[in-house]
């Protein structure tokens, strides 16, 4: 025994060592056995990262194998085969040059993990030389800061992963990697990488046998090469966000191991290749953000995840896409996809997303079996029909989105099991009825959305159930009663019901009584309820919980009164009640009854009368409205509000009622409610105060005192220092005031929670002052004069004062320093605004501690460095501003991707690199001009479905225009200007149907504008300038009816201006200037009523200029130059600016007056004059002459009786003189007479002698020979060569010469020669230099590349040179050296492509006088031209416009005291407009447009008393609007951020004739003094209120008016005073009340939109007897009554007349009568809507021949559809449902052959369909369902080949329609149920390839049902879209064929029909089982019996 007891001790001692050296702990296993020289290379390692890691490793451990981040091999052998460096915190600059150096030592390493350490560098000898790291199999050097290209790879052999993702390599990769054959993963993701997508295939063999290709965001271009897919083991393959084109091949099919393939975000087209399907591995695919079209082939068979979204696929959907077991996630959003969703869904689906798309029909059922199902979006589509109650099923639905479609009915009840919903939005539909109890059981639900349906009733009182509810939408319904109190009202306990609500909508309802009280939390929009009661301060939360009430509305204090006196009443009746009873009780005991009665009499009669007394009492207290309050002041608080309002009184303008003995009924009071009622509340703002304040101290029980706006410099120390009695004050305002000084100390105020100080004139620092208020949660110190450092609000002792603080705003005032670290600890604050400040430095990293954090605002900053990358750590962020800095770097890439952030404005910065692609999908605007971006513009843009503004202007982003952008359908603003931006507009461009500002200019775009353009309908501004476009422009968006600015200079546009140009009735600003539009100005630009600017410069138009040009009141500035205009030039106003030089044949009015008689009647008159004048001296002279010849003649003679009797008769007359003397007298006057006859024919000669022949032969020889060379050396290059055969170059065209002893050249007009743009000009210019006697030369629009150098700085010859204009070339480089042209006055150098700085270039023009270099690519600052502090220049024009000069505008140019222009429009100017440029005292036009400057508009304009025209539109002015427009008459300061309110002299100047400050944040009333010369005020989208004042009745000139903002008042009569008014907008306002009758003396009205608003009453006057009113649009409001008589009166005159008419909508009023006979006569109405009114009566019969749209849908019309409607050949659209019409169809119908959609359902129509309706071949819609019509259907219905939806359904036809219909292949959806059809379905239904819908339940078919539709294999390629049958209710017989899963198929009520089970499965195929159920049955299975023997076994149960 002892023996085996040793021996199992020696065994149990064997294991116990056995068990130790196995499981002994790991820190003791061979700790020692790394040899000697792997020590010292670990220990050299870890010292050469010791000074630059922040987490190095520990190297005191004496075994390397225990360290951190290191993994030895086990075994005999212990080395180092492993380390994971990542994230070691090494510094950037760090140099690691030793580390690798000493790494290539450790020849074991296999694993080498580097990432995460943003080093930049890593030596090359690493790549190439490492020979040690030859075992190396993963390498990871992600996530550093590696730039250049990608390295080669030779010491790697073994590599199989190699991770250098997220970096900054760049180049091509081409064989780099050739060496790697092992390599099986390579991520290149996220780099700058570029070329073609690289395939590693060397020498015709492939290098690697990849299994992971990552390349995904780069630059790659070109196609997807197919030597990709050699690689038949890759498993993931992603090439997203680059920039790929072509198609995806084929061959990707053969990838049959793949699981992952990403291709989204590039630019693939054509379709989708049906291979993918036989990847039975792949798991994800996505191609989202691509351009692919087509149909979508079933390739889901195998896929979980599929994301197709933003591409423009078609098609429907296949039926068994959608329905794969393994499918859990599928986008489909943002594409063209049609027809109806697929029935057969995958069970396991958890988010479908199919919003976007053209899908209709209804909601599947089916979706109820989806119990997966979390997200499901199904919005932006056409669905039509009842929400089904299955969706109830889905119980793990997250979000439901349903919205803008055309679904209708009620709510199902149903969905209130949704108990996991968070997101509902249904707006944007038809839906009705009330919200469904059972909906207020979505405990979860955070966002509901129902505003445009059609719900009513009341909001339920439970609504506050829903406690994490956070946005609720209820406007545009028909909800009644009042708001619950649950919502918030004024039931204290009720407010925590909803705690986290912080929007509300309930706008456009009919919502009545008293508005509960909201937090200041919730945004409440309450516009649109006219029976809404709104208390003040009904949405501030210091009016919260402290049972306060608000009595300052009249109404509620009636409500009141009544409540008083009806509570009197009663009280005094049960008084008598209970005396009554007492006293029966007392003379019971010892009276007769009589006695009893009689007393009870007496004593009844008493107290009734004592009741009766004390209700009359009560009346007579109460029924005042004055006095409608039960509740008192104590006789204290009385006295104080005495006083209080005694002290007002005298200063204020608005003071109170003091005749009312309670002050808490008094305006501007809030009382609380309660036994002990006292004064809580006092708004006494903008009353004009002064002091009031020691009588204020006295009212302690004040817990909010609002004291804005009432502009007082002073308050007493004492109510700082002394005013205890408000202790209790929780909140104070003192904003918009005068106050000056220091911030004052408000210790006594420790109870404050806001205290806002805004808008004053405090100064000095702001240090302890606020030390005492712990309770403060919002301060607001902005817009004042403090300076100092940031205060952090701390203590004297050092600690947080306002722990709780949520809002600090201490923006725009005089702040510097750094942003304090002490800010981060107030980790509540949800709002910190710094913006306008002077702080400098960088974002601390600490600001991720504000966790909280909504808005960050630190704009007009100097802050430098990087944003902090935990910037992007702040969850809550939704508005993050922080332009107009000095930020450098790249954007963070998750920046910009928060979900939450909505608002990122980074604009004017210097920010580099490209544009993130992560960006937040819920974007709203993004803002990033004006930096240093470059790359491309990221495709991934194209899924911010909610962005509405997107500014990516003023960088160097170089791509294309990626087409994705279509894709985001709320684009409203899209600047790109002033990029390198290439290739074509995307034709997706015209998806963006809600744009609003397109700008594209100064880019590199090309080719022609898609025609898709003409659906932006919403466009405001459209700029293409600066560009290289053609084609034919102005067809395309001749139809934007929105359009005010169209500038398209600068391309290569050509064509004509179409008349269709006339409806562009907004322009404003029309600019065609340098293209080659060509043919004459359309006369009907004249009939742009609101048009201002009209550029036609260098262009090829000719003829006349239209006269009616000059009638245009509103017109400014007209520029003709530089075309081939002839004719005489019309007259314009002095206030128009007109420019019209270079039309050689264009007689100015200056021309003809002086030099020309060709066409002046005056003229020719006066010529006449002269000629006759002359003609007859002359002839009376020559009779004097001849005379006086005569007597010599006599007199010489000798015949004696002659001249004695002549002598005797001459003495006898004449007293005796000689006959010589005679004679004599008579030479001396004839020649006199001679000599005036000459005098007057010279002057004839001289005036009226043709120009040509002046001096026609004084030029010199030299000269002549210049100019015949000069004309030689242009003939080869230009295509209007001079005529040189005329000896007289003074007479060719383009030349002047000088009159006078000496003829020389002194202009040449050689501009638009159409010399190419290639042309070798320098001869031209050699020789022009000797033309010494050139004083002005026009050389523009030849677009000429080149002038040579020498021209400029050496062409001595041209030192006259006076004026030279080289303007719309193409010349480029930079300015030249002008010193060869001293004389110069005007220089032109504008239109070109010349860049770099304006220095000293022009410092020799001592002389000049007008400069303009604009629309060129200048750079640098604004020259000042001054040297040496001399100027150089005089100069009087200095035009800079259209460059990219940034800085801020310097000062000295404003030493220019001659300037009458100054243009600095659209650059990238910044800073303040400086206070100098009121010393241009002869400052006409000032022009600062478009640039990015700040600060305010500069006081000192108002000096320059010769301002014309003042525009600094689009840039970012703030501050208050100085009055500066006593001198001018054109004002424009639109697209800014101006504020406060609209000074009150303002719009009064007399000279004021244009003000547009629209699109600014501008406050208050709209000033009531205005100006009478106003001919345009545009005050659009601002944040005004108030009324219309009525003093714009006196504005006589007025033409243009737009006031569409928040405006809450009655439409003034005295509009109708503006008789030369043609556009009002006042739509989208809170307007309300009677339209005027004034408003009919509008009689030059173009356009009216008066929509959404709350207008009601009848229409009392002529509307539309306007004969220049084009678009009325009255739509959505409230008006009633008929629509009156005399309206349609005016329409019948002028319909004689030829009235303009082209838009009436008036629908969704309620308008009842008949419509008057001529109402829809007018010849140009084409669009008219009145449906939803309440109109009866017959349709008129007189309609407009115009007509393309006619809905009349949703009223009360009765009688006969009117055959004239066949006479309507434009008729497209025709809605008559919904009526009462009872009559036949007119067989006239069919003569509309334009008709597209006819909807005559739901009316009493009878009789047959005529068959000539099948003369409507492109009609798409025929709904005649729900009427009484009857017969067979025609045959000829087979002719409408367009019809896509049927719906003939409840009526009563009948006969045989399948054979009819069956070959209309476009038909989807044929619904023929509830009639008398009869006969079997034909085997020719199998054509409807399309139909998707058949419904033909409860008619007469009989027959079986063919095959064709159902079992028959080869046919089911002919029905493959069917998804819904419905047979019921029939005569079917025979045996169901079996259909595919996704189809629907009802069958029920055909009682000799046999259904084969399984005969709608598609897992049972061929089973032959039958349902045995009648006993036709039982006779067919004999014979399916005897079939069995033959074809197989039948199951028999």
């Amino acid at each position: 025994m002892e023996r085996y007891a040793n021996l199992f001790i020696s065994f149990s001692l064997l294991f116990f060592f056995l068990n130790y050296s196995l499981f002994v702990d790991e820190s003791m296993a061979s700790p020692f056995q790394l040899n000697h020289d792997q020590l010292n290379i670990m220990v050299n390692l870890s010292n050469s990262l010791f000074l630059n890691s922040h987490n190095n490793w520990n190297p005191s451990d004496p075994n390397p194998c225990l360290w951190d981040r290191v993994t030895c091999s086990a075994g005999t052998s212990t080395v180092v085969t492993g380390l994971f460096l990542s994230n070691l915190g090494i510094s950037t600059a760090a140099n690691a040059g030793d580390f690798f150096s000493i790494l290539c030592r450790l020849d074991t390493l296999q694993n080498l993990d580097f990432s995460q350490n943003y080093i930049a560098t890593i030596p090359d000898s690493f790549f190439s030389n490492c020979t040690g790291l030859s075992g190396l199999k993963s390498l990871d050097l992600s996530s550093n800061e590696l730039t250049g290209p990608v390295r080669s790879f030779w010491s790697f052999a073994s590599l199989e992963t190699l991770d250098l993702s997220h970096n900054l390599l760049e180049g091509t990769v081409g064989t780099q990697l050739s060496s790697s054959s092992k390599l099986k993963s390579l991520n290149l993701g996220s780099n700058l990488l570029m070329g073609t997508i690289p395939t590693f295939v060397t020498d015709g063999r492939r290098v690697a046998a990849f299994e992971e290709l990552v390349l995904s965001h780069n630059q790659f271009t070109g196609t997807i090469p197919s030597e990709i897919f050699e690689y038949e083991n890759l498993t993931m393959l992603d090439l997203r966000g680059n920039s790929l084109s072509g198609t995806i091949p084929e061959e990707i099919g053969l990838l049959s191991n793949l699981i992952t393939l990403d291709l989204s975000s590039n630019q693939l087209t054509g379709r989708l290749p049906a291979t993918l399907s036989n990847i039975s591995t792949l798991f994800r695919f996505a191609a989202d953000g691509n351009n692919l079209t087509g149909n979508i082939p079933s390739i889901s068979k195998f896929v979980s995840f599929l994301d197709l979204s933003y591409n423009n696929l078609g098609g429907e959907i296949p039926f068994d896409l959608l329905a794969s077991p393994n499918l859990e996630y599928v986008y489909l959003f943002h594409n063209r996809l049609g027809g109806t969703i697929p029935t057969n869904l995958s069970i396991g689906l958890q988010s479908l997303r199919l919003s976007g798309n053209l899908l209709s029909g209804i909601i599947p059922t089916s979706i109820g079996k989806l119990s997966q199902l979390v997200n499901l979006e199904l919005d932006n589509n056409n669905l039509y029909f009842e929400i089904p109650s299955q969706l109830g099923n889905c119980s793990n639905l997250e979000l439901l989105n349903l919205s803008s479609n055309a679904l209708y009915g009620e709510l199902p009840k149903e969905m209130g099991d949704l108990k996991n919903l968070r997101v509902l939005a249904l707006q944007m539909n038809n839906l009705c009825g009330e919200i469904p109890i059972e909906m207020l059981e979505l405990r979860n639900l955070l966002v509901l959305n129902l505003q445009h349906n059609k719900f009513n009733g009341s909001v339920p009182d439970s609504i506050n159930g829903l406690k994490f509810l956070y946005e609720l939408y209820l406007s545009s319904n028909y909800f009644n009663g009042s708001i619950p109190s649950s919502l918030g009202g004024n039931v204290p306990d009720s407010l925590s019901t909803i705690p986290s609500l912080t929007e509300l909508v309930l706008s456009y309802n009919n919502l009545s009584g008293v508005l509960p009280l909201f937090s200041s939390l919730v945004n409440v929009v309450t516009v649109g309820n006219k029976n809404l009661i709104i208390p003040n301060r009904s949405a501030e939360s210091n009016s919260l919980g402290n049972g306060v009430f608000d009595i300052t509305d009249s109404s509620k204090r009636k409500i009141q009164v009544a409540l008083v006196v009806v509570s009197s009443f009663v009280a005094g009746f049960s008084v008598s009640f209970l005396v009554s009873s007492l006293t029966w009780k007392f003379l019971i005991r010892g009276h007769s009854i009589e006695v009893i009665i009689e007393g009870m009499d007496r004593y009844a009669n008493l107290f009734i009368s004592f009741s009766l007394l004390f209700f009359f009492l009560s009346y007579s207290l109460f029924v005042d409205e004055s006095m409608a309050s039960p509740f008192q002041l104590n006789h204290d608080q009385l006295n104080i509000m005495v006083n209080l309002s005694k002290s007002l009184s005298p200063n204020s303008y608005n003071n109170w009622n003091t005749t009312d003995p309670n002050p808490c009924l008094w305006e501007r009071v809030t009382c609380s409610a309660g036994p002990s009622t006292v004064v809580t509340r006092l708004s006494l703002s903008n009353l004009s105060l002064s002091t009031i304040f020691s009588i204020l101290c006295r009212l302690d029980t004040l817990q909010n005192l609002d004291f804005s706006q009432n502009y007082i410099a002073t308050i007493p120390d004492s109510f700082f220092s002394n005013c205890t009695g408000l202790s209790g004050l929780k909140s104070l305002h003192l904003s918009s005031n005068d106050l000056t000084g220091p911030v004052r100390n408000f210790s006594n105020f420790v109870s404050l929670e806001i205290l806002d100080l805004s808008q004053n004139y405090l100064d000095g620092t702001v240090e302890t002052q606020l030390s005492s208020l712990s309770k403060l949660k919002s301060l607001n110190l902005s817009s004042n004069f403090l300076l100092g450092t940031i205060p952090t609000l701390g203590g004297i002792d050092g600690r947080r004062v306002a722990a709780a603080c949520e809002e600090l705003v201490l923006s725009h005032n005089e702040f510097y320093g750094a942003i304090p670290d002490e800010i981060f600890e107030y980790e509540n604050l949800t709002m910190l605004d710094l913006s306008g400040n002077g702080l400098s430095g960088t974002i601390p990293e600490e600001i991720e501690k504000l966790s909280k954090l909504k808005n960050l605002l630190l704009s007009s900053n100097q802050l430098t460095g990087k944003f902090p990358a935990t910037l992007s750590n702040i969850t809550t962020l939704r508005r993050f501003a922080a332009d107009e800095n000095n930020f450098g770097g790249e954007i963070p890439f998750d920046l910009l991707a928060s979900p939450s952030l909505e608002y990122v404005d980074l604009t004017r910065n210097r920010l580099r690199g490209p544009i993130p692609t992560n960006l937040s999908i819920g974007l709203r605007r993004l803002r990033l001009g004006g930096n240093l971006l470059s790359g491309v513009i990221p495709t991934s843009i194209g899924k911010l479905s909610q962005l509405a503004h997107l500014e990516l202007d003023h960088n160097n982003l170089s791509s294309e225009i990626p087409p994705q952008l279509g894709n985001c359908s709320n684009l409203e603003l899209l600047n790109l200007t002033s990029n390198a931006l290439h290739g074509r507009l995307p034709t997706e461009i015209g998806n963006l149907h809600k744009l609003e500002m397109l700008e594209l200019q100064m880019n590199n775009l090309s080719g022609e504008i898609p025609v898709e353009m003409h659906e932006l309908q919403s466009l405001y501004t459209l700029n293409l300038s600066g560009n290289s476009f053609t084609g034919e422009i102005l067809p395309i968006i001749s139809n934007l009816q929105q359009l005010a600015f169209i500038a398209l200079q600068r391309n290569k546009f050509y064509g004509s201006i179409p008349d269709s140009i006339n409806g562009l009735q907004n322009l404003i600003e029309l600019n065609l200037g340098s293209n080659r539009f060509n043919g004459s100005i359309s006369p009907y630009i004249g009939n742009l009523h609101t048009l201002e600017t009209l550029d036609l410069s260098y262009n090829h138009f000719s003829g006349r200029v239209p006269d009616s040009l000059s009638t245009m009141q509103s017109l400014k500035e007209l520029v003709l130059s530089y075309n081939h205009l002839s004719g005489p030039f019309p007259t314009f106003s002095p206030s128009v600016e007109v420019v019209n030089i270079g039309n050689k044949d264009l007689i100015t009015p200056k021309e003809s007056a002086e030099y020309n008689s060709s066409y002046s009647p005056e003229r020719k008159i006066f010529a006449a004059l002269v000629v006759v004048s002359s003609s007859f001296v002359a002839g009376f002279s020559a009779s004097f002459l001849m005379a006086s010849l005569t007597w010599k003649f006599l007199i010489r003679k000798k015949t004696t009786d002659v001249q004695e009797d002549v002598q005797e008769e001459l003495r006898r007359k004449k007293g005796g003189d000689s006959i010589e003397v005679i004679v004599e007298g008579m030479e001396r006057y004839a020649n006199l007479v001679i000599s005036f006859s000459l005098l007057l024919f010279f002057l004839n000669y001289s005036l009226f002698v043709d120009e040509s022949m002046a001096s026609p032969l004084q030029l010199n020889h030299d000269q002549i020979n210049i100019m015949a060379n000069l004309s030689k050396s242009l003939f080869p290059n230009s295509y209007h060569n001079w005529n040189t055969s005329d000896p007289n170059p003074c007479l060719w065209d383009r030349v002047t010469c000088s009159a006078g002893t000496s003829t020389v050249v002194t202009g040449l007009s050689l501009s638009n020669l159409g010399i190419p743009i290639a042309a070798n000009v320098g001869d031209f210019f050699s020789i022009l230099c000797r033309l010494d006697t050139l004083q002005n030369l026009d050389f523009s629009q030849n677009y000429v590349v080149t002038i040579p150098d020498w021209f400029f700085s050496n062409c001595t010859g041209l030192s006259r040179l006076k004026s030279l204009d080289l303007s719309t070339n193409a010349l480029t480089g930079p300015v030249h050296n002008f010193s060869s042209f001293a004389s110069l006055e005007t220089l032109d150098l504008s239109h070109n492509l010349l860049e770099g700085t304006v220095e000293t270039q022009l410092s020799s023009l001592s002389k000049l006088k007008s400069l303009n270099l604009s629309s060129n690519l200048l750079v640098g600052t604004i020259p000042t031209f001054i040297i040496y502090s001399r100027r150089v220049a005089v100069f009087e024009e200095f035009v800079l416009s259209n460059n990219q000069f940034t800085g801020t505008i310097p000062s000295e140019n404003f030493e220019y005291e001659n300037l009458t222009i100054l243009d600095l429009s659209v650059n990238s100017l910044s800073g303040t407009i400086p206070d100098k440029i009121g010393m241009l005292s002869k400052l006409r036009s000032l022009i600062l447009s478009s640039n990015q400057l700040t600060g305010k508009v500069p006081a000192t304009l108002s000096n320059i008393t010769t301002l014309f025209r003042f525009a600094a539109d689009k840039n970012n002015l703030m501050g208050n609007i100085p009055s500066i427009t006593k001198f001018m008459s054109v004002l424009d300061l639109s697209y800014n951020n101006l504020s406060g309110e609209i000074p009150s002299d303002f719009l009064a100047s007399p000279n004021l004739e244009y003000v547009d400050l629209s699109h600014n944040r501008l406050r208050g009333a709209i000033p009531t003094n205005l100006s009478i010369g106003l001919v345009i005020l545009r005050l659009s989208g601002n944040l005004l209120s108030g009324i219309i004042p009525t003093s714009i009745g006196k504005l006589s000139q007025l033409a243009n008016l737009e006031l569409d903002n928040n405006l809450y008042s009655k439409i003034p009569s005295q509009l109708g005073n503006c008789s030369h008014l043609k556009r009002l907008d006042l739509s989208s306002n809170a307007l309300y009340g009677k339209l005027p009758k004034e408003i009919g003396n509008l009689h030059e009205l173009v356009i009216l939109k008066l929509q959404m608003n709350n207008l009601s009453g009848e229409i009392s006057f002529d509307l539309l007897a306007f004969p220049n009113l084009e678009f009325v649009d009255l739509s959505h409001n409230r008006l009633g009554g008929a629509i009156p008589i005399n309206l349609s009166i005016g329409l019948h005159r002028l319909r004689l007349s030829g009235n303009l008419l082209s838009v009436l909508d008036l629908s969704y009023n309620n308008f009842g009568g008949e419509i008057p006979f001529d109402l829809l006569a007018s010849p140009n109405l084409g669009y008219v809507d009145l449906s939803g009114n309440r109109l009866g009566g017959a349709i008129p019969t007189n309609l407009s021949i115009g007509l393309q749209s006619l809905r009349l849908s949703g009223n009360l019309l009765s009688g006969i559809i009117p055959t004239s409607i066949g006479k309507l050949s434009q008729l497209a659209n025709v809605e008559l449902d919904n009526n009462n019409l009872y009559s036949e169809i007119p067989s006239q119908l069919g003569n509309c052959s334009n008709l597209e959609l006819l909807d005559l359902s739901s009316n009493a129509l009878y009789g047959e369909l005529p068959k000539e309706i099948g003369n409507l071949q492109n009609l798409e819609v025929l709904t005649l369902q729900m009427n009484n019509l009857s017969g067979e259907i025609p045959v000829e219905m087979n002719e409408l080949q367009s019809l896509h939806r049927l719906n003939l359904s409840s009526n009563s036809f009948t006969g045989e329609i399948l054979p009819t219909i069956s070959y209309l292949q476009q038909l989807a959806f044929v619904a023929l149920q509830h009639n008398k059809f009869y006969g079997s379905i034909p085997n020719l239904v199998n054509g409807l390839e399309s139909l998707n819908e058949l419904y033909l339940g409860s008619n007469y078919f009989n027959g079986s049902i063919p095959s064709s539709l159902g079992n028959v294999p080869d046919s089911l390629s002919f029905v493959n879209s069917l998804r819904e049958l419905v047979l019921s209710y029939n005569n079917l017989s025979g045996v169901l064929p079996r259909f595919l899963p996704s189809v629907n198929v009802v069958t029920v009520g055909n009682k000799n029909l046999i259904i084969l089970k399984g005969s709608v499965e598609s897992d049972s195929p061929g089973n032959g089982v039958f349902v045995l159920t009648d006993s036709s049955k039982r006779k067919i299975r004999v014979a399916l019996v005897v079939r069995e023997r033959g074809y197989g076994n039948i199951d028999r149960n």
